[in-house]
């Protein structure tokens, strides 16, 4: 930890008005980088250094020259295409279907949101697509659990063994953080810095993330509407950080949100229209403009489900049909 301490005190010696003392101030406060100081709010640096608001404003545009000195932020279309083509690894669902409407399946570097009803499939696709990128990628599965009873080792393996791998083996790739100990946004944001600790530190190779639900832990904590925008900002702080998860260590994101009804017939419709079914997702416009990619299900059939891709920066709004079965997911 001093030897990280030490480097981040000498990069941001290099900004101009910064020496060694304003420096380990900085880094104490959570400002390790060159970046991170050239996106700091002026206030935020005056009370870390004890200076006035002019200077802070001024040692704030100096990191950004610095910066702009170091790195490119612009870059061409094509070489930035070139790039995410090489990182960016896509899991197979192993159901046709849901690849074709997914562009080939699930994408590391990104978000997904699973929302839909009780029983429409979306802890099912959770398991699905670890089992997937333990076998074809050999990467593991965290797995952080927010409600009691979610996660099933037996599932795992029922669905490995339906496609052909060695159940234990897979199983050897998924790490779970149980219920008991997600009850809160809080505990649940500690799981994150866990799940970073576990990759930089552990040496753990983690492939997907997965957070079942996502929703819980917000809705068992924040009640009624004076407490919306304390919901948003905390919301807004997860979603940071597991966008900083997913991209720096080539990671999908996977949450699942639950549901609720809306009394108004008109707004059913509305509802429908926009997000393919008659219900609202918990969490607010502030969360739908955050992921990724967001797909509702919904139960058609004892055993049959429908998925829809209802937001995608770069795909067509689509469905597909499936089926749950004890071997996992499957074409219908």
């Amino acid at each position: 930890m001093a030897e990280l301490e030490e480097k981040a005190i000498k990069e941001l010696c290099k900004v101009r008005g910064i020496g060694p003392a304003s420096a380990k101030k900085l880094v104490e406060a959570g400002i390790t980088s060159i970046a991170d100081l050239a996106s700091a709010r002026p206030e935020e640096v005056r009370d870390i250094l004890g200076t006035t608001s002019k200077r802070a404003k001024l040692i704030i545009q100096y990191a950004k020259d610095c910066l702009f000195e170091q790195e490119v932020l612009a870059l061409a279309a094509k070489e930035l295409e070139k790039i995410r083509s090489e990182k960016v690894q896509i899991i197979s669902t192993g159901v046709k279907a849901i690849d074709a409407i997914l562009g080939g399946g699930f994408r590391t570097d990104a978000l997904h949101l699973l929302a839909g009803s009780f029983s429409t499939g979306k802890t099912a696709m959770c398991y699905q697509v670890g089992v997937k990128c333990a076998i074809d990628y050999e990467r593991c599965v965290l797995f952080i659990e927010t409600e009691p009873q979610v996660f099933h080792a037996s599932r795992v393996r029922e669905i490995a063994k339906g496609f052909g791998a060695d159940p234990e083996a897979v199983l050897d790739k998924f790490y779970v953080i149980p219920s008991e100990r997600i009850k809160t946004p809080e505990q649940l944001f500690t799981a994150y810095d866990y799940a970073e600790k576990m990759i930089t530190k552990d040496k753990i190779d983690i492939g997907v993330i997965i957070i079942d639900s996502f929703s819980a832990p917000f809705r068992a904590y924040y009640h009624g509407r004076e407490t919306l925008t304390d919901r948003s900002q905390e919301i807004a702080r997860h979603i940071g950080k597991l966008e900083y998860l997913a991209d720096k260590f080539n990671a999908a994101i996977i949450a699942t949100a639950q549901v609720y009804g809306v009394p108004d017939l008109g707004l059913q419709i509305a509802h429908e229209a926009r997000m393919a079914m008659r219900k609202a997702i918990y969490g607010g416009e502030l969360q739908l403009h955050s992921f990724s990619y967001i797909l509702v299900l919904e139960r058609v059939g004892k055993e049959k489900c429908v998925i829809t891709l209802v937001d995608s920066s770069h795909l067509p709004r689509k469905s597909a049909y499936f089926s749950i079965t004890r071997e996992g997911l499957r074409d219908v």
